[in-house]
């Protein structure tokens, strides 16, 4: 039905797609997406095996921003996502503000950090923690993935993250070059 009823935006054949007739890139929306393409292809297929964990044992400090709907949300959201099997935890953290950059605290219960580190997973460092608290800062609609897992977990994900990185860049490659 929707192919017959509407085009979508995006395809080659709308003035405001994110592709030309040539399939060459344009506009910021595609810069974003490769940047945002980046990290998924590398981070997303370890976050296949995790479960949503509804109510975390956290907090967020931060502001509100008004949505769409006259609506108030907190300006920086966190999804925490949990692999039972693995004992790692990872933490979506994300800006609902399209606007402005914004900053936010995080505190993280203590039972959740036993034996447990904090690692950026864009940057790959550990975050150093001050009351069991970190600071974040993104740019709009911008967002990050953290890891909370043992030293040893965490040195096996970034393997993955890793190899995934390679095998993206590889198939990219690949299809410049065909």
């Amino acid at each position: 039905y929707y192919a017959w009823s509407a085009r979508p935006t995006w395809t080659r054949m709308s003035s405001a797609g994110i592709v030309d007739t040539f399939e060459k890139g344009r506009g910021g929306l595609w810069k974003e997406m490769q940047r945002q393409g980046y990290y998924l292809t590398a981070i997303g297929p370890l976050l296949l095996t995790t479960d949503l964990i509804r109510k975390p044992k956290l907090k967020i400090e931060a502001g509100t921003v008004d949505t769409a709907w006259g609506m108030k949300r907190k300006v920086i959201a966190v999804g925490v996502r949990q692999d039972k099997k693995q004992k790692m935890t990872y933490l979506v953290i994300y800006s609902n503000d399209p606007k402005k950059n914004q900053t936010g605290k995080i505190t993280l219960n203590s039972s959740m950090l036993r034996g447990k580190k904090l690692y950026n997973l864009y940057s790959q460092k550990e975050v150093s923690l001050k009351n069991n608290s970190f600071t974040i800062s993104l740019d709009p609609g911008d967002g990050k993935i953290y890891l909370l897992a043992s030293p040893e977990k965490y040195s096996l994900a970034k393997q993955k993250i890793l190899k995934n990185r390679f095998n993206t860049r590889k198939e990219i490659i690949k299809y410049d070059v065909y």
